[in-house]
């Protein structure tokens, strides 16, 4: 099932002034009250076919759908579409979150595959017209994954793009049988959960094999955030995790208060930071894709969880390459700072 743009999206959540954050509102009761219209799952296939949409970032919505259990599968050549499907209740990563991807590869990729399914990477390489970086990186992110190892396939691009300039110029036959021999002096190193986790965070924004947290020493007092709303108000909690919005509303009283959304891959916490604590954290604040908070627990109503931030600080160098925050392209661009004049 393709979720067509936003012919699966109610028109009240088609702008992000209408999407409720989250964190406020249960993703779980969001999805209960669309039921009547769709799945969780065509719901979030829906709404990650139609980003950006202003509020929450892909791998935030990816994770959403985790939580949910829903199942989320990796892009796949034989499978992808150009937007986010449902497959027997799971979501598949579309073809267009590949960082790079132009509309004329994918034309080219979903007309050779209507004719018939691509059988082999040689096969793809010579039915389509896809430029040498955008195969590679289908290739690293596994869309390939159904036909081959990984790392072989990576090896067989050099001789496999060789191969295709010949029968552009007519020296070989597009179906003479060519035995090709993998360039074994290149080396990568893809083969290991941490590495797959950081080509997916590169070139997908996405964390679909790992969260960066999941590498995170968390038996120093770190609390999950998907165990806040257990936790009794005014408890001091200490959360690690990514930013994926600082807010600065107006207030009555003038003074400003800072509103930072953060996620840790279990859940997603509502921090406020109040003056007294901006002017001494204010270098971290607005500055910093990753913190560690230390506060305590508000309730607003029966369901609303924030904490009230004593303290922030960014992580350490060690820390900061725990999480591949060492590469800050693909989610820079997911983080969201709102300056609201007041």
């Amino acid at each position: 099932m393709v979720p067509q743009n936003s012919s699966l999206v109610p028109s009240s959540i088609t702008s992000s002034s209408n999407l409720p954050p989250l964190s406020t509102t249960s993703s779980v009761h969001l999805a209960v009250n669309l039921s009547a219209l769709v799945s969780p799952a065509e719901f979030l296939a829906a709404v990650l076919s139609n980003q950006p949409m202003g509020y929450y970032p892909s791998h935030v919505l990816v994770a959403e759908a985790k939580r949910f259990g829903v199942e989320v599968l990796p892009p796949d050549i034989n499978a992808s579409s150009e937007h986010y499907t449902v497959e027997k209740g799971a979501i598949r990563v579309s073809l267009k979150q590949l960082k790079g991807m132009s509309e004329k590869a994918l034309e080219s990729i979903l007309s050779a595959r209507a004719e018939h399914k691509f059988t082999s990477l040689r096969d793809f390489v010579l039915r389509t017209d896809v430029s040498q970086p955008i195969l590679e990186n289908l290739v690293k992110v596994g869309v390939f994954d159904s036909l081959g190892n990984r790392h072989d396939l990576l090896l067989q691009l050099p001789k496999l793009s060789a191969l295709k300039h010949k029968v552009i110029r007519g020296t070989v036959s597009l179906f003479e049988d060519t035995t090709l021999k993998a360039d074994t002096s290149m080396d990568f190193s893809i083969d290991d959960k941490k590495s797959r986790l950081f080509i997916e965070r590169e070139l997908l924004s996405l964390n679909l094999s790992a969260h960066p947290l999941d590498f995170y020493d968390s038996d120093n007092g770190i609390t999950k955030m998907k165990d806040l709303s257990s936790i009794p108000a005014g408890r001091r909690v200490k959360l690690v995790g990514s930013v994926i919005r600082y807010q600065t509303p107006p207030t009555r009283n003038g003074k400003r208060v800072v509103y930072v959304i953060m996620e840790d891959g279990t859940g997603i916490a509502d921090v406020t930071v109040f003056s007294d604590v901006q002017e001494k954290c204010g270098q971290v604040l607005f500055r910093e894709g990753w913190l560690t908070v230390k506060g305590k627990i508000q309730r607003r109503g029966q369901k609303a969880t924030s904490i009230i931030a004593e303290e922030l600080y960014p992580l350490s160098r060690t820390e900061r390459s725990v999480v591949h925050d060492n590469n800050k392209a693909s989610y820079d661009q997911s983080q969201t700072w709102d300056y609201v004049q007041s």
